[in-house]
């Protein structure tokens, strides 16, 4: 998928059947405990439309109060196996003053792939191949998606076993 340079791949087995992990991507509710945070952020908005064509909206606000935006649509849902969404984020929220175009800070695709890993275990692998960036360095763009996924799988981990989040 795209430029191998250019793509961060994020993988973790969980101890939950399939269908379980999936839910958890698909249902706003239980996103919002986890998708697109990171670590002791909150989620102000979060809202999933699980389908093709339909949108994602997340927004997490971070304990200095700022904020930041995600906007994705998603291309292809095949439950409880893939799902596939294009993300942005405004490049308002990184600069000091909001551009009059609404230009995007960075484009990426998100492709997350749900295989059976044995009895009751799910491995996700996360695939994500940058297509735009308009802040920092594309490499300083790409370690801050692959630890932000990595963050976020933490916490769905921890959302699916009930366990409080860890510090």
């Amino acid at each position: 998928m795209g430029d191998d340079k250019d793509t961060v791949v994020v993988t973790r087995v969980f101890d939950a059947p399939r269908e379980t992990v999936f839910r958890m991507w698909a249902d706003p509710a239980m996103a919002a405990k986890w998708f697109g945070l990171p670590r002791g952020a909150v989620s102000d908005v979060c809202e999933i439309d699980p389908r093709p064509g339909g949108k994602i909206r997340v927004v997490s606000r971070n304990l200095d109060g700022s904020r930041y935006p995600m906007l994705a649509v998603v291309d292809e849902v095949v439950p409880p196996r893939l799902i596939v969404f294009r993300s942005e984020s405004p490049l308002a929220a990184f600069a000091r003053t909001a551009p009059a175009d609404g230009a995007a800070a960075w484009r990426c695709v998100n492709r997350a792939t749900f295989e059976e890993e044995g009895p009751g275990k799910t491995r996700v692998t996360i695939e994500v191949p940058l297509v735009h960036c308009a802040v920092d360095s594309k490499e300083d763009m790409l370690a801050g998606f692959e630890s932000g996924w990595g963050e976020s799988l933490e916490m769905l981990e921890e959302a699916i076993s009930h366990r409080p989040p860890f510090s």
